[in-house]
């Protein structure tokens, strides 16, 4: 754990969050955390914020095993098919010179808005998590957090 519940805003009463050992920053709503996690050989770079309403804002950043490896977002999007869900919503575009997709995936209770981030070597997975009663609050008033990732050379 690098940082706990930072709660330094900026200008804008956003956080501006810096991965202490990943190679990204973003803009959250609410304080955050910033961890690694070491697992098998594999290091992965998180920021993230939980409310005890129900939301969650996450980004995590993994080096893929193979590097300029195409990511099958398709197969992404098969995994999280389920009788209990549905996945909508899919926007292929560029973020930060790299290729993503975005999609809503919504369950009975609960709603993710999920975007991933391509590069070269490296995926980035950003999450909003939420009570899906409040989803066009989530749609109107955080979707500054999917634009505001940086990511930075490395």
């Amino acid at each position: 754990m690098h940082r706990l519940q930072d709660s330094i805003r900026n200008s804008d009463g956003l956080y501006f969050a810096k991965s202490t050992e990943g190679h990204f920053s973003v803009l959250l709503p609410f304080p955050f955390n910033d961890f690694t996690v070491k697992v098998d050989g594999v290091t992965s770079y998180y920021i993230g914020c939980k409310t005890s309403d129900g939301f969650t804002f996450l980004v995590m950043e993994v080096e893929k095993a193979i590097k300029n490896k195409v990511i099958d977002e398709n197969a992404f999007i098969q995994k999280l098919k389920k009788p209990t869900n549905t996945v909508q919503t899919i926007q292929k575009e560029k973020t930060d010179n790299h290729e993503s997709i975005a999609f809503l995936v919504e369950e009975k209770q609960k709603g993710s808005l999920v975007k991933y981030i391509n590069t070269s070597s490296r995926l980035f997975t950003m999450t909003i998590e939420f009570p899906i009663e409040f989803k066009g609050l989530v749609e109107k008033e955080f979707a500054f957090f999917f634009s505001s990732i940086i990511i930075t050379d490395y």
